[in-house]
């Protein structure tokens, strides 16, 4: 059966994009969960499957990654599901407006 609801690892993503003013690279939510790249990986994968959370793919310059020096990095937000599910829940923080 599929689940309909986030897990604790979910939730703690969920946590720290709430907290943010802007969407968050992957690298600051490893950083900020204290969980390790693959955990926030697949929770970010179950998040936007699920429509909680959205991706958006940014070409950042960078030092030497191409012969360009640029390089992807996925930026994530909250969807207006994300943003409900964290404002019904007490105990998931809400960003300071």
């Amino acid at each position: 059966m599929k689940r309909t609801s986030p897990s604790e690892v979910e939730q703690r993503v969920l946590r720290i994009l709430a907290v943010g003013e802007r969407p968050l690279k992957s690298k600051d939510l490893i950083a900020g969960s204290g969980l390790s790249a693959n955990e926030v990986q697949s929770a970010c994968a179950w998040l936007r499957e699920n429509q909680f959370v959205s991706r958006q793919l940014r070409r950042v310059k960078q030092q030497a990654w191409d012969a360009r020096g640029y390089k992807s990095l996925a930026f994530w937000s909250l969807t207006g599901k994300g943003l409900a599910y964290v404002a019904a829940r007490s105990d998931l923080p809400m960003a300071a407006e």
